[in-house]
């Protein structure tokens, strides 16, 4: 994200690249960042330079294909099946672990309100950027709204997930 945001001041090739590592190790560490792309790919159509926003689109759809490629194979190579994640589905633990069957309301107020997982509780700067969104959005609409949407889609996993919160850690996931 810090690369992508420094290439959307001014794009160059070594931010764009900068935004491509950062995007492919965000991958290569936690997986569900995928959900994160679509937002990706919006931001780098901000450039008025279509040459930049073309470089843009193909380092991030490249950096997303590679960290792809490397969990395929770590995944067929450690596990002997391209998409299996580590959590075997016929033990009953971890079965528990892959069910997205909760209701999404669960999460959803746990996220905002819960004394325990609040994320306005244990980041509080989010709501001065909550409150600060319309004049932001006034001067940078697709930079707002890509972030929009990198928020939707990146809780949108959690919305359904079984265990939305964590873990037994404090604070939000």
């Amino acid at each position: 994200l810090l690369g992508h945001l420094l290439a959307f001041r001014r794009p160059s090739l070594g931010r764009d690249l900068l935004g491509a590592a950062c995007l492919c190790a965000a991958l290569l560490c936690r997986p569900q960042f995928g959900t994160l792309v679509p937002a990706f790919l919006l931001f780098a159509t901000h450039s008025d330079r279509l040459s930049a926003r073309r470089r843009g689109l193909v380092l991030i759809l490249v950096s997303a294909a590679v960290a792809g490629l490397v969990h395929v194979l770590w995944n067929l190579f450690r596990f002997g099946d391209p998409f299996m994640l580590g959590y075997q589905s016929d033990d009953t633990v971890a079965g528990e672990l892959t069910r997205f069957t909760i209701n999404p309301l669960i999460p959803v107020l746990g996220f905002t309100v819960s004394p325990g997982k609040s994320v306005l509780i244990f980041a509080p700067p989010i709501l001065l950027a909550l409150a600060r969104f319309s004049q932001f959005k006034a001067r940078q609409p697709r930079m707002a709204w890509g972030l929009v949407l990198m928020l939707v889609l990146f809780f949108s996993v959690f919305l359904r997930y079984e265990y939305w919160y964590g873990g037994y850690c404090v604070g939000p996931r």
